[in-house]
C-alpha cells in the first residue's frame, strides 16, 4: 500500500513555533512528528511513502532523505490540502492510505484501519466534544458515514475525523475524478476531507473507531504541549 502524507502547510495556528520549521518537524521527545508517522507505517510494512512538501520543504527532505519520495506544492501559501493531494494524485489509482502531517497516532489506530483491507474507510473518534473543530460525521446503522462536515451541529454528529483515511481503487477513482473537477474549476483552497464528503453518496466510507487509542492533532501550542505531556508520561 502507498501512503501519502500532506505536509505543505505553514502551520500558522502554532504561532512563533513554526516560524523556523514546518510543523511536521516539531519534536515529541527525541523524534519529529513525521518521523514517528513513518516509523509506524514501516512497522506495518508500508514503505512506499510520499510526502507533499511546501513551506520549508527542504528541511523535510534533509531529515527524511530516502525514507520518502516528494511532491512539491509551490502554492502552499495560497492553497489547501485538496490541492496538495491533487499534485500527488499520479500513482494513486489503486488506492492509498492518507495522513495529515500533524497527526500523532498509536499503532492500534493504524492497525484498525488496515484491518479493513482495501475498503474505503475513515478513522473516527466517537468521543465528541462541543468545542471540537475537526470534520464531524453522521453514521448510519451499518457504520457507514453518510455526512461529513465541520458545520454539522454537535448534537446531531456521531463523531469527528482525525485525519486518516484509506481508499480502495473504486474510492480512489471517485475521489480523484471529483478532485480533478474541483481544482480544474479554479478551486485550490478546499480541505481534502470536504472533497471526500462530496462523494459519500457515490462511495460508502466505513467509520473506523479509534477505540480509545491515543491520537493528537498538532494545530496549536496547546495541542503540542498536550502531546508532549501524554507521550512523555507513556515513556
Amino acid at each position: 500500500m502507498k501512503a501519502i502524507i500532506l505536509a505543505a502547510g505553514m502551520g500558522t495556528r502554532l504561532g512563533m513555533v513554526t516560524n523556523s520549521l514546518p510543523k511536521c518537524l516539531l519534536k515529541i521527545g527525541d523524534k519529529t512528528v513525521i518521523e514517528m508517522q513513518i516509523e509506524i507505517l514501516n512497522q506495518f510494512g508500508i514503505n512506499d511513502v510520499a510526502v507533499v512538501i511546501g513551506y520549508k520543504g527542504g528541511m523535510v527532505r534533509s531529515l527524511l532523505k530516502d525514507r520518502a519520495t516528494y511532491v512539491v506544492n509551490e502554492a502552499y501559501n495560497h492553497s489547501n490540502s485538496s490541492y496538495s493531494l491533487y499534485l500527488a494524485r499520479k500513482g494513486l489509482e489503486n488506492g492509498w492510505l492518507h495522513l495529515n502531517c500533524d497527526l500523532l497516532f498509536s499503532h492500534g489506530i493504524l492497525g484498525n484501519i488496515l484491518s479493513e483491507g482495501n475498503d474505503n474507510s475513515i478513522v473516527v473518534d466517537f468521543d465528541l466534544k462541543p468545542t471540537d473543530d475537526q470534520e464531524k460525521v453522521c453514521i448510519d446503522e451499518d457504520g457507514v458515514i453518510v455526512e461529513m462536515s465541520k458545520t454539522i451541529p454537535y448534537d446531531r454528529a456521531h463523531g469527528k475525523t482525525i485525519g486518516m483515511a484509506c481508499f480502495s481503487a473504486g474510492g480512489a477513482k471517485a475521489v480523484l475524478t471529483h478532485l480533478d473537477s474541483v481544482v480544474n474549476s479554479g478551486h485550490r483552497n478546499r480541505w481534502f476531507f470536504s472533497i471526500i464528503a462530496d462523494v459519500l453518496d457515490q462511495v460508502p466510507f466505513k467509520a473506523v473507531s479509534t477505540d480509545g487509542e491515543f491520537w493528537a492533532e498538532i494545530d496549536t501550542p496547546e495541542d503540542l504541549a498536550y502531546a508532549r505531556k501524554v507521550l512523555g508520561e507513556k515513556g
